[in-house]
């Protein structure tokens, strides 16, 4: 269980009305959980050579990034199993 004290919760883009309004409205939960992105993030970081920490296979234009993003995802969300 997370204390009280080492954690905190605050609202980035929009007010906290409708933040709340558009959680009740998913039926998943009160809470926003960041784990989900996070860890899509670490996939497309892992599948794309570009992206990834001190890496050979650099993108050196927005097209080559582009072009490399692109397929990524493709093989992420239609290749790969779930």
């Amino acid at each position: 269980m997370i204390c009280a004290a080492c954690y905190s919760e605050r609202v980035i883009f929009g007010p906290r009305q409708a933040v709340a309004a558009a959680l009740a409205k998913t039926g998943f939960g009160q809470q926003i959980n960041t784990a989900f992105i996070e860890r899509w993030r670490l996939n497309v970081r892992q599948h794309l050579a570009a992206l990834g920490r001190k890496v050979r296979g650099l993108a050196k234009t927005n097209a080559g990034l582009n072009d490399q993003l692109t397929l990524g995802l493709a093989y992420c969300n239609f290749i790969l199993p779930p």
